[in-house]
């Protein structure tokens, strides 16, 4: 055999010894499959063989989790979840990691895994659900009453106030609203009191010179949040985590929200089919949050009318 002939049968061994290797991916469909139907064992041995070729195949390692919930096994399931989560932070090993937790009543851990996954996919209302669950779970009354002794006399409205999202993301400026504009609402009969973290200067300045409650140096995470929302009659933020988390603990929220052809939310609709107590505030083609906040303001009258 020649040198040619010799690297050539290599190069062919090598290839078939390769594809004779199991493939992690093939295995972890194949027993997701087996798992959707109900096969629990054979479900097991996919995912134990796509971790024997591969130990750190995340998705086989939540299939493992998967798998052990079912059996309920439940400090089983948080081990392999947590694995998952370690080699990849999805929102489903995380979701998957929560919902363990919260069944052991290991609440904080649960709440902390929820909350991750809903910053990785804010738009999924049954992420926020789940921290709102949490949330209830946790039962913090004594937070709420203390919140309701920094507010004060509950003889106005109460309206809590987000108008801006992350300045560091992509096109975030499309869904602030200017909080010159929004600050139309202020010579209202009502209580404002901001939940917006980390103004910008300027609206630091402005706020400075209203009469808006500011306590956003206490909100340290939305567990607290969650038990200021819940002090208010009425929370009027930008697309953000505070509307949805608002939503899903059924607050009432109305949601400010950029002009786009193919929304998402809907546009033949000023409700959301994710948070029945959220009402949708929708820029007009015309691209203008002055016009948005007049409606807004329009509403907000009725409903001081209403309570006096």
């Amino acid at each position: 055999m020649t040198r040619r002939e010799r690297r050539t049968a290599g190069k062919t061994i090598a290839a078939a010894d390769k594809a004779a290797q199991p493939d992690p991916a093939a295995l972890y469909q194949a027993g997701m499959a087996h798992l959707r139907a109900g096969r629990m064992l054979d479900a097991q041995v996919c995912g134990q063989q796509a971790l024997t070729a591969d130990p750190g195949h995340a998705d086989s390692l939540h299939l493992m989790s998967l798998i052990t919930i079912d059996a309920e096994q439940f400090d089983l399931a948080a081990e392999w979840a947590r694995r998952a989560v370690a080699r990849e932070a999805k929102p489903e090993y995380l979701f998957t990691l929560g919902s363990v937790l919260r069944q052991q009543k290991q609440f904080e851990e649960a709440l902390e895994a929820f909350e991750q996954a809903a910053r990785l996919k804010p738009q999924a209302a049954d992420l926020w659900r789940a921290v709102a669950n949490v949330i209830v779970d946790l039962n913090r009354t004594d937070r709420v009453q203390a919140w309701e002794q920094r507010l004060g006399s509950h003889d106005r409205l109460r309206v809590g106030l987000v108008w801006s999202g992350n300045p560091n993301h992509e096109n975030d400026h499309n869904r602030s609203v200017p909080l010159g504009i929004l600050s139309e609402l202020f010579d209202l009969d009502a209580a404002f009191v901001s939940l917006q973290k980390d103004p910008s200067a300027d609206d630091l300045a402005l706020l400075a010179r209203s009469e808006v409650i500011d306590l956003t140096a206490d909100l340290t995470d939305f567990s607290e949040t969650a038990a200021l929302m819940s002090c208010l009659d009425l929370v009027i933020s930008v697309d953000t985590s505070v509307a949805h988390l608002a939503g899903a603990l059924g607050r009432p929220v109305w949601t400010l929200l950029p002009y786009t052809p193919d929304d998402r939310w809907l546009l033949d609709r000023d409700d959301s089919r994710g948070y029945p107590t959220m009402r949708l505030f929708r820029q007009t083609a015309g691209l203008s949050y002055a016009e948005v906040i007049g409606r807004v303001r329009g509403e907000l009258e009725a409903m001081i009318a209403k309570r006096s």
